[in-house]
């Protein structure tokens, strides 16, 4: 559930997660849309799933996609039209799928030296941040 303040305590945790560095289980999408979602509604939706490689993470990910374990970390999708500030989306960028924040017209998510920022055109699938 999303607190009163939810648009400030959003912005604070993009703002302290978008100068870092990529880094598998810490910082790379699934991780930075999750701690920005819990950052904001104090759930961890992870499911007691972690990582630390690009080896894990493509174990973890053979099982069932970026997709699938995104509609089993935050539930029903919308369609991504209807993705709005701090909803969590899936965004294609040359044939791979990663998931990122909505920020408007926009969406922010994890990058190889700090976050990156891509059109919202480019988002296929997307989740609600909170109730």
């Amino acid at each position: 559930m999303k607190p009163q303040n939810w648009a400030t305590l959003l912005l604070q945790s993009i703002e302290t997660r978008r100068v870092l560095p990529f880094e598998w289980g810490t910082n790379d999408c699934a991780k930075f849309v999750h701690n920005v979602r819990q950052d904001v509604t104090g759930e961890d939706r992870l499911n007691g799933l972690s990582w630390s490689t690009a080896r894990e993470a493509a174990e973890l990910l053979a099982e069932k996609d970026i997709v699938a374990r995104a509609d089993e970390w935050f539930g029903e999708q919308i369609h991504p039209n209807y993705a709005t500030m701090g909803d969590i989306v899936a965004v294609d960028i040359d044939g791979r799928t990663s998931l990122a924040i909505c920020i408007g017209t926009e969406a922010i998510g994890a990058g190889e030296f700090q976050a990156v920022k891509v059109p919202m055109a480019f988002a296929t699938n997307a989740w609600r941040l909170g109730d």
